[in-house]
């Protein structure tokens, strides 16, 4: 299981540098749930993906977003920039954890690897974790 996690956060940079090259780049994540209660997990996850990982009051971001994006799309929020506010006000941020540039060295080195294994077996990755 802690490889699957590992690897899922190598599949995470993979995706936002995907979007990096399609002009939408990545400052902060924003980290919410269960994980983001782990310190260390969120430490990891800076480090790996070389961003800072910021920390949300919230543990259930995703239903507090859904009903916000219902709430624009029936016309309750006026604006985008109406619902930006509406999240700053109602998740918080409590604490954001800054990659430690050693060990981001040394993911950045490992995550290299990841590119091209990825690429070369991403057929047997996909047929391999639904056996987990």
């Amino acid at each position: 299981m802690w490889l699957r996690k590992e690897l899922a956060r190598y599949e995470i940079r993979l995706n936002a540098e995907l979007l990096a090259e399609s002009g939408i780049a990545i400052d902060v994540y924003r980290a919410i749930g269960g994980a983001a209660q782990s310190r260390v997990w969120m430490q990891i996850a800076a480090d790996v993906l070389g961003r800072p990982v910021a920390i949300a009051s919230v543990t259930e971001g995703a239903a507090l977003g859904v009903a916000l994006l219902g709430a624009r799309a029936a016309g309750v929020v006026g604006s985008d920039e109406d619902l930006r506010e509406i999240i700053r006000r109602a998740a918080p941020i409590e604490a954001t954890i800054e990659p430690r540039p050693e060990h981001a060295r040394r993911y950045d080195e490992r995550f290299a690897i990841y590119r091209d294994l990825y690429a070369a077996t991403s057929d047997l990755s996909h047929r391999l974790f639904p056996l987990e």
